[in-house]
């Protein structure tokens, strides 16, 4: 059995999928893969591994997970760029992505705050509180 998660995509990346594979508890390893697309060409990160070694090397994944980048692969530059207004239909559609994550991965619950120039633009819980 496997839960896929599709989080909006980041940088100039054109879509992202997470894939979680269930593996028997008794394995205490998991299992999942990253795809990221670029100019319709897939890039697939499989990880593999121990329970305990994900948990040690998890900020390294991360890091080429966030680091590697194709040929030709461009990164916005924001300095140009002002902030986006979010509208009722981007709101909606993170709250989507917030409630499928949380189905997915099995969380019972979270708490979510969104701060701007000392603001809070957006603030909202999830699931249940334990």
């Amino acid at each position: 059995m496997r839960h896929e998660v599709t989080p909006p995509p980041l940088e100039s990346w054109d879509k992202m999928y997470r894939i979680f594979y269930e593996v028997p508890t008794v394995e205490s390893r998991g299992v999942s893969a990253i795809a990221q697309v670029f100019k319709n060409t897939a890039y697939i990160m499989l990880v593999d591994g121990s329970s305990a070694g994900l948990n040690r090397r998890g900020a390294q994944i991360n890091e080429v997970l966030a680091s590697w980048k194709p040929v030709n692969f461009f990164e916005e530059n924001i300095k140009k760029i002002s902030a986006k207004k979010w509208t009722e239909k981007d709101y909606a559609e993170f709250e989507r992505f917030v409630n499928s994550a949380i189905q997915t991965m099995k969380i019972p619950g979270i708490a979510i705050a969104i701060i701007s120039n000392n603001k809070d633009v957006y603030s909202k819980g999830f699931g249940i509180k334990k």
